[in-house]
């Protein structure tokens, strides 16, 4: 007959996606407790592009990472239900063949519910990078790894947000001290309901790709390419699902906001048209533009269906 042995250190049982799962007392987790039965998913970071993340209220539902065999995300958007795909906002982070996460931490807010996580990816190149909500309120850090993360561990629960995220790394920690995170606190409030923000320095920009609605036309997120090989996404940049438009070389960032209205929801929403220039003298069909060299940085607040964008200068 078969019999089922457990580990002298019993932490419950584990359901992987993998045949070859971490060690669980070399990962790190948050929140740090697990339950005695967890369903895993794993991202192996060496084989992946970009990730992007599902929201709803907050809380995320889901995990897409990006690799040459799934380059959209529209495959895990469609596991999810069909109430959700209606209410999830996208927040897509490319890791560029030059760059890594270097260090992954959370951003632990003492007011907001258990299962709104608000990660931070410190980039080799691009720097610190916030996923999910960063309102200013009393806050705490903890750092998943504090070498180079090797796999992005997340439980799974159907129906139900991700509640536990962590890190699995196979270096040794140099037990040098960190950098504290650069993480923004949002100090004005959000320009509408369910916004999430996303910040970006314009300068060293080389490429900048424009993901818009297919049919409003308005700037749905932002690829931006750096010279030094970063890249940094604003707003929802989905992936090989929306049209796009690519700017080599651009000089200049042009903003148009506008108010529109939308099938089955009450009230005017923002929205913001955005097209790029690569010479500084140009003109525009409408003088309601708005138009900046990439100088300083670009804030851009957005939600499932409203946008709005500033240039803060040097």
């Amino acid at each position: 007959c078969l019999r089922l042995e457990l580990p002298n250190i019993f932490h419950g049982l584990q359901v992987w996606d993998t045949p070859t799962p971490p060690a669980l007392n070399r990962c790190s987790f948050h929140p740090a407790g697990l339950s005695h039965s967890t369903q895993f998913r794993t991202i192996q970071l060496s084989q992946t592009t970009g990730i992007t993340f599902f929201f709803c209220f907050g809380e995320i539902y889901a995990i897409h990472a990006h690799t040459r065999r799934t380059p959209s995300a529209q495959s895990t958007y469609q596991l999810l239900s069909r109430r959700r795909q209606a209410s999830v906002t996208w927040v897509y982070i490319p890791i560029s063949g030059e760059d890594y996460i270097a260090l992954l931490g959370a951003r632990m807010m003492e007011k907001s519910s258990a299962r709104c996580i608000c990660l931070i990816l410190r980039m080799k190149l691009a720097g610190d990078v916030v996923v999910g909500f960063t309102y200013s309120q009393e806050a705490s850090y903890l750092v998943l790894s504090k070498s180079r993360p090797s796999t992005i561990i997340h439980n799974t629960l159907q129906s139900s947000p991700i509640s536990v995220i962590g890190a699995y790394t196979t270096q040794k920690d140099d037990n040098l001290p960190i950098d504290p995170f650069r993480c923004p606190l949002i100090e004005k409030n959000p320009p509408f309901q369910d916004a999430y923000f996303s910040l970006s320095p314009l300068n060293g920009t080389s490429r900048i790709r424009l993901f818009n609605d297919k049919d409003y036309g308005f700037c749905l997120g932002i690829l931006l390419e750096f010279h030094n090989g970063a890249q940094r996404s604003l707003g929802q940049c989905r992936v090989g699902i929306d049209r796009s438009e690519d700017y080599q070389k651009p000089v200049c960032i042009c903003f148009r906001r506008q108010s529109y209205t939308r099938p089955g929801i009450s009230g005017l929403l923002q929205a913001t048209m955005v097209t790029c220039t690569e010479r500084q003298e140009h003109s525009h069909d409408s003088r309601d533009w708005t138009c900046f060299r990439l100088q300083g940085e670009l804030e851009f607040w957005f939600s499932l269906y409203e946008t709005r964008l500033t240039v803060i200068a040097d």
